[in-house]
């Protein structure tokens, strides 16, 4: 016995990269300026995307982007769970160099070499040396 006015409805919005786990942050479609962009920013947007952290661009780092933003002025505290939740203006004044970007990663993400280890995140590693002097492998500081 539902009304003419009752009816259920859901509303998607799609959070994306350009380029993957890294990239300028589009919101359905639209980018996002970089005007106050910072870490807590990076970070929501990063655990939307399903990864555990994430260092905030800006300046189009990415390459510029349309200037028909969706958000502008955004003021995360870390603790959202999506952009939209993040205290921001829809109206802007940004121009197509000002897109704001993230390079999201997972904790201790690392790629090891014959000599050499790429982490991926800022976290602090030491070498562990064998008996014989020779470097092992890395492990977490525990000091961070």
């Amino acid at each position: 016995n539902c009304g003419q006015n009752e009816g259920a409805g859901v509303i998607c919005t799609q959070v994306w990269l350009m380029g993957g786990h890294e990239g300028n942050v589009f919101i359905n479609s639209q980018p996002v300026c970089d005007d106050f962009w910072d870490q807590s920013d990076a970070l929501v947007v990063c655990r939307m995307l399903g990864y555990s952290g994430g260092i905030p661009k800006s300046g189009s780092h990415f390459g510029t982007v349309s200037t028909n933003y969706a958000m502008d002025d955004v003021f995360c505290t870390g603790s959202e769970a999506s952009l939209l939740e993040c205290p921001h203006s829809t109206s802007h004044n940004c121009e197509a160099n000002e897109g704001a970007g993230v390079i999201c990663f997972n904790d201790a993400e690392i790629t090891t070499g014959l000599d050499e280890v790429n982490i991926t995140n800022n976290e602090r590693f030491q070498w562990i040396f064998d008996d014989w002097g020779n470097k092992d492998k890395p492990v977490k500081n525990r000091l961070n």
